[in-house]
């Protein structure tokens, strides 16, 4: 097997075997490139597959940590199995996605100097071979100075084992442990592949601690199965609802209002459902085109204004936003298979870059290596409370080997005690994550 994965947390940089990756100086590329349609799109049509797939648990979602993934599999597939890739990342052109992939990976991260504050947002990647599997060793190389990857090689064992899952958790700051503690590379997996992404940061103006109150949030239900009431689809909670009152931007439609909370390089947006609409109505791929093109809004000069100006005003908010923390985990092959994002699941799926003669001619001649995704899913964490936000998020994609026969005018009151979307930018206005909460936990 080999599994690739992403494992949003990380320091940007790239390092070969057992060096350490250096910190790099976020270069200069135009906005064109990241902020671009192919990427919004990218991002609103797995967005809405996302939410439509995951249904009314919590979720949370990060479309840079999926995209590098998908990139890099790009670099080892053909046919089919790279073109339906290729037109979900939209671009065929290998050199346009290696672009746009490494200009995303520069933007998400942002690490201070001494004199900054404790803002972070860390990218780190890294690739672990097994020394057993025919590979080509050129290629996969390649693909580590790419794509900035940290390239390590061993034997599948309990050492090694060790050692990756080590890796893993300085990556990610410890936050997700328990799903790390399962990491593992099998004597049939061909290769291990991280991309990690770690996002701390504090509110730009903290909430009030002594302002914390208990209070009820309305969330969705665990157990909506079968003939059941209006009443019974709801199950009220109790938790510590954050109180604010600022002078912001304010947006408010005929489904939703909406306020971004800033950080010290970045913020959050925060859509409130307005009552008697359901979050669904606000996750449809049309739905998710119009919240991403708000959340570039916050970025764009005042004298750009932009297709939200007419619902915006500047207001003072009473804003009550509950803390929560909460893990979510994705299977992303429900997002992937209804995008037609198919025969990279299939048995048959052309990953032979990866494998070459060589790794053929070590084969009995009557048979051929298949190497075909059989799993692919993303974990995630966050937890935000009155000093501020952090988030973790890794994709695991896993590709199995088979031997196969050969084939300011008002104050408004925002009380967040129903279900709502969230979407966290850094300071280039690069959507991070996106996610929603429906319950409490």
């Amino acid at each position: 097997m080999l599994a690739l994965g992403s494992l949003l947390m990380a320091v940007p940089g790239c390092g070969m075997r057992e060096e350490k990756a250096d910190s790099r100086k976020v270069s200069e590329y135009p906005d064109t490139l990241s902020q671009g349609k192919e990427w919004q799109e990218f991002c609103q049509i797995t967005l809405a597959g996302t939410a439509e797939a995951c249904g009314d648990a919590n979720w949370i979602y990060a479309p840079v940590n999926l995209y590098q993934s998908l990139a890099m599999l790009t670099e080892i597939s053909e046919g089919d199995t790279r073109q339906e890739i290729a037109r979900l990342l939209g671009e065929e052109d290998q050199k346009m996605i290696r672009d746009r992939s490494k200009q995303l990976r520069e933007l998400a991260a942002c690490i201070p100097s001494p004199q900054e504050s404790e803002a972070v947002s860390e990218l780190q990647q890294s690739l672990w071979l097994n020394e057993k599997f025919p590979l080509q060793d050129s290629l996969l190389e390649s693909l580590g100075r790419r794509y900035e990857a940290e390239v390590h090689q061993g034997e599948p064992g309990k050492r090694l084992n060790g050692r990756i899952q080590k890796w893993l958790n300085q990556a990610t700051h410890n936050r997700l442990k328990e799903q790390t503690r399962s990491v593992k590379m099998e004597p049939d997996d061909a290769m291990l592949l991280y991309s990690t992404l770690y996002f701390q940061q504090q509110w730009e103006t903290p909430f009030v601690r002594e302002e914390t109150k208990k209070g009820t949030f309305h969330g969705k239900a665990y157990n909506t199965c079968g003939n059941i009431s209006e009443k019974e689809r709801w199950q009220d909670s109790k938790c510590q609802f954050m109180h604010q009152s600022l002078q912001t931007e304010m947006v408010r439609t005929e489904k939703y209002e909406s306020v971004a909370l800033p950080m010290e390089k970045g913020s959050m947006r925060i859509v409130l459902p307005k009552e008697g609409v359901e979050l669904e109505e606000l996750c449809t791929e049309k739905a998710f085109s119009d919240l991403l093109a708000l959340c570039s809004e916050d970025y764009l000069p005042c004298e750009d204004g932009g297709a939200h100006a007419g619902d915006t005003e500047s207001a003072r908010v009473d804003l009550y936003l509950p803390q929560f923390d909460f893990h979510s985990e994705l299977a992303l092959e429900n997002v992937l298979i209804p995008l037609k994002v198919n025969s990279l699941f299939q048995h048959n799926a052309d990953f032979s870059p990866v494998l070459g003669r060589d790794g053929q001619d070590r084969l009995s001649s009557d048979k051929l290596l298949s190497i075909y995704v059989s799993q692919m899913e993303q974990a995630s964490a966050i937890s935000v409370d009155e000093n501020g936000c952090s988030v973790a998020s890794y994709t695991a994609t896993r590709l199995e080997s088979k031997a196969l026969q050969a084939a300011a005018k008002h104050t408004y009151r925002m009380r967040c005690d129903r279900p709502f979307l969230f979407f966290i930018q850094n300071q280039q206005g690069m959507l991070l994550f996106a996610g929603a909460v429906q319950r409490i936990e």
